[in-house]
């Protein structure tokens, strides 16, 4: 695959190719995404890499959550709140930790994922995320933060699961 430093994006012939690997399929060079590749890779069975992504289409992150397994997108630096809310429906790992801030609404929809949620890029958190984010169902790793509220670590406190 080319470097990261070329805009790269996988055609769907070679998506199918790919998705029938069974394991780790890092493609991490990857940095455009269209739906129909994201279709053909939410096939795939295992840990998928594709950190090189900065952006995900509402279409793109629908058709990744049929993906079983781990999905690692830290390379996203923004999130539509019905883009997480397609991807908390998977019940995997879902690594966002290149978002630097996320809004309520995506805190929300985010909430309902019932995994391992890693949001390691988050540096601060508003009270409305931070409540939101404590009923979620599953380890949440928040160690980014350099900043929280009284507010925020109160709703933290009652998170029943890892608070990382």
């Amino acid at each position: 695959m080319p470097s990261s430093t070329v805009d790269y994006q996988m055609s769907v012939e070679q998506a199918r190719l790919l998705s029938r690997h069974h394991g780790d399929l890092s493609l991490n060079d990857v940095t455009a995404l269209s739906e129909e590749v994201a279709v053909v890779l939410g096939s795939h069975e295992g840990p998928l890499w594709l950190n090189g992504l900065q952006t995900l289409t509402d279409g793109a992150a629908t058709a990744l959550a049929a993906h079983r397994g781990g999905l690692s997108l830290s390379g996203l630096q923004t999130l539509s709140a019905v883009a997480a809310g397609a991807l908390a429906t998977r019940a995997d790992v879902l690594s966002l930790d290149g978002l630097p801030e996320i809004s309520d609404d995506v805190a929300g929809a985010l909430a309902r994922h019932d995994g391992p949620l890693w949001l390691n890029g988050l540096t601060t958190l508003a009270d409305r995320a931070a409540e939101a984010l404590a009923e979620h169902n599953g380890s949440l790793w928040l160690n980014g933060l350099t900043t929280l509220s009284d507010r925020a670590a109160e709703a933290f406190a009652r998170h029943h699961n890892d608070l990382l």
